[in-house]
């Protein structure tokens, strides 16, 4: 009924068509995306087809141990599925027949991350459903801090990815250009200021002088002590392009408060933003001379996603982080259906980190599950 085949370079312009107008993917699933680290994980990503057409992907990588991961080098993955024609029973012989497939060429083991339900465009949890029928088992459950944005939603609320994309052709690295860095002032007179922020060609920002000191009431008491504050304070708010700028920030924090360091390197992530201009962007407060709070914004189109989060000493001290994020959340993501704040999990969920969930959740936001799955292949229920 269907047939599995993989992923090759030359189906690049397929699968990227195909993730545009999905109901849930993202444009972390655009080759241009997942190809920047080619060279650390062996790509094992799937089609699927039903006669002439294309209605599954799945993108995977493969580790020398034998197992599928879906996907190691994202923060989720799963089969990426069309708004039409694939129900779960569906993706139920899709499993079946992919796992044919996949001992044959000796996997034997799924890693499953799917995507988080508010980054779908409809309810698109078949996947799910079809890992219990299989026997998978649970391995990670990880907190993340999501804040409902959009006070009405357009009359069209499943639009696919494509319209949160710009066209295929400035998608190319060679072709893409960055467009100037802008920025925002705030001063201590609290009066109104101009705004508005060129960005490309999106929209004008609207004149902030007055939400920069007026607290949304889902803050919480706390949250809007903090805003008040730092607002008495003189900072600017501006956007960056360079992502040196902004990692520079994110490596000390890391560094001093949790011992990391970030995913990406500078040159990972300028190139990725030179793919991606409008989706990935990078935000700066500077006070007392420097920068002194970060946030870099992946934006699906639905989420506004903050993948780095940083702030320097003196930044923690004043609160600088509160009127950074509430100028993303009140101005510049304002019409997105979600805020996401990311996760507050270490040990592969087993830890919460009650400070850091805290802070999340004072600006409204509530938990929303990233889920982890291993399937052991040898013991898959098949016959369903």
């Amino acid at each position: 009924m269907f047939s599995i085949k993989r992923y090759r370079s030359e189906d690049r312009s397929v699968w990227d068509n195909f993730v545009k107008e999905a109901r849930n993917a993202t444009f972390l699933f655009m080759r241009d995306y997942m190809d920047y680290h080619a060279d650390r994980f062996t790509d094992c990503s799937w089609m699927v087809w039903k006669g002439s057409r294309l209605v599954a992907l799945l993108p995977a990588n493969l580790t020398p141990d034998g197992t599928l991961h879906s996907h190691q080098g994202l923060t989720y993955g799963g089969w990426i599925l069309p708004f039409g024609h694939i129900n779960t029973t569906d993706l139920l012989e899709i499993f079946r027949e992919a796992i044919a497939v996949w001992r044959e060429m000796g996997i034997t083991a799924l890693d499953y991350k799917p995507l988080p339900s508010i980054y779908c465009a409809t309810p698109s949890d078949d996947a799910e459903y079809a890992l219990f029928r299989l026997g998978a088992t649970l391995t990670e459950a990880n907190v993340s801090s999501s804040l409902p944005l959009a006070a009405s939603l357009p009359e069209d609320s499943s639009l696919p990815l494509a319209a949160a994309l710009p066209e295929a052709s400035s998608l190319s690295l060679a072709s893409s250009s960055l467009p100037e860095a802008s920025s925002l002032s705030h001063a201590a007179s609290h009066q109104r200021e101009n705004c508005q922020i060129p960005h490309s060609e999106s929209s004008c920002l609207r004149d902030c002088g007055a939400n920069a000191v007026s607290a949304p009431s889902h803050y919480n008491k706390l949250r809007k002590r903090a805003l008040a504050k730092a607002s008495r304070l003189d900072f600017r708010i501006r956007e960056t392009d360079s992502a040196a700028e902004l990692l520079t920030l994110v490596a000390d924090c890391l560094r001093d408060r949790h011992n990391a360091a970030p995913v990406h390197s500078a040159a990972e992530l300028q190139r990725l933003k030179a793919c991606f201009p409008e989706q990935i962007r990078f935000w700066l407060l500077d006070y007392d001379g420097a920068p002194q709070a970060a946030v870099c914004i992946y934006d699906t189109g639905r989420v506004a996603h903050a993948q780095y989060i940083a702030s320097t000493p003196l930044a923690r001290d004043l609160n600088l982080l509160t009127p950074l994020f509430h100028h993303l959340i009140s101005n510049v993501y304002a019409d997105r259906r979600y805020f996401d704040f990311g996760t507050s999990n270490e040990d592969h969920g087993r830890y919460l980190n009650d400070g850091l969930l805290r802070q999340k959740t004072s600006y409204g936001a509530t938990a929303l599950l990233h889920r982890r799955f291993h399937l052991l292949l040898s013991a898959a229920a098949v016959t369903m």
